[in-house]
């Protein structure tokens, strides 16, 4: 039984791990596409052209449109992964593209590595042992464009295991992410590196540097909408608490989350649910620890009349996760109230009915 149990677990495990590199393969996709890099008419790419373009790569004789188009494959699917690095030698080749001199092959390759390193731990590793280096060399340089594919590569790097981390992180990569976010310099793409830094190596990061992390990405709330989960993730710890009372964290958060639940419930929009999750989850994290932080909620949205609407326009939801973590955060708010009846009371009838559609599901 026991041992049936275990093969459930990394079972769940195996396939959590692929949807989050899914998630994060459409997130680049969506990004290049958002740079004018990509269009909806891009062909897919069989396994026998991946290994033909690797096998070219290797021999020198690829052409720029090839590597376009292997940037392309890569980013496809984990099968066209492996079948690049079936090729003996495709990856120590496309590295020497990556840190070469001809600028425009140089950004390809890189953008190809980026798409490697949404492939399993092992790829990451190899990855990181012989390539991290130079990408964070890069770091210091003034061309956005390779500052973006760098971090965004990096990001990839650092999320793909805590071993490949643990080298990212001697190599010294979290103070240049921080420095880069205190210059302004392409935030939304220090931040998505700064989000895989700090999701893979929360447990094993210092104080002193969960608290550099929080006082950089606090600051960004209401402009860079992918930093509400750096904070959710910090809002885990309990350590950089005092740093987030002294932001106004869960005020800012209970603003921009009514903000963005008026948006939802009037557009039908859905691009903001994954924002929303991690700004209710901050909320519910820091009220649920500190009392201060539940003050902060009640004086944080304009009024009371604004807070119901908010909780009430959450619990009706049509994202059954939604529904269920307002009801979290609803409880850690109300056992700090002195007078927690009337609070819940106010949020009658779509508290019941939210109960009674979650007792529903779970039958």
């Amino acid at each position: 039984m026991m041992e049936k149990s275990t093969t459930i677990i990394r079972s769940n495990l195996r396939e959590q791990r692929i949807h989050e590199r899914d998630e994060r393969r459409q997130e680049i996709v969506n990004h290049r596409r958002a740079l004018g890099e990509l269009n909806l008419s891009d062909r897919i790419v069989s396994a026998t052209e991946i290994t033909d373009l690797a096998n070219k790569l290797k021999c020198k004789k690829i052409t720029l449109q090839d590597m376009k188009i292997l940037k392309q494959a890569l980013i496809q699917s984990e099968d066209n992964i492996r079948a690049f690095l079936n090729v003996n030698g495709a990856l120590h080749a496309l590295v020497r593209e990556a840190s070469g001199h001809k600028t425009p092959y140089k950004l390809e390759a890189i953008n190809c590595c980026c798409n490697l390193a949404l492939g399993n731990e092992k790829v990451g590793m190899q990855l990181t042992k012989a390539f991290a280096p130079y990408l964070i060399s890069q770091l210091d340089c003034f061309s956005h464009v390779f500052l973006d594919i760098c971090l965004w590569t990096l990001g990839n790097l650092a999320g793909s295991g805590a071993k490949p981390w643990s080298i990212l992180k001697t190599q010294g990569l979290l103070p240049k992410i921080l420095q880069l976010i205190a210059m302004g310099s392409v935030v939304q793409s220090a931040v998505y590196a700064l989000m895989m830094y700090t999701r893979t190596g929360i447990t094993f990061l210092e104080d002193q540097e969960l608290e550099s992390i929080a006082l950089e990405s606090c600051p960004l709330m209401s402009t860079e909408p992918t930093v509400s989960w750096v904070i959710y993730l910090l809002s885990c710890t309990e350590k950089c608490d005092i740093i987030m009372l002294k932001n106004s964290v869960v005020s800012k958060a209970s603003s921009l989350l009514l903000e963005l639940v008026r948006k939802l419930a009037s557009e039908n929009e859905s691009n903001d649910i994954v924002t929303i999750t991690a700004l209710l989850r901050i909320i519910g994290n820091l009220c649920g620890g500190r009392e201060e932080c539940v003050e902060e909620l009640m004086q944080g949205v304009d009024s009371q009349k604004h807070m119901l609407e908010l909780f009430g326009t959450l619990l009706s939801s049509p994202y059954p996760h939604l529904r269920c973590e307002s009801l979290w955060v609803i409880g850690n708010v109300a056992k700090h109230l002195c007078e927690p009846e009337i609070f819940l009371s106010q949020l009658e009838p779509s508290l019941s009915n939210t109960l009674k559609a979650n007792i529903t599901l779970n039958m």
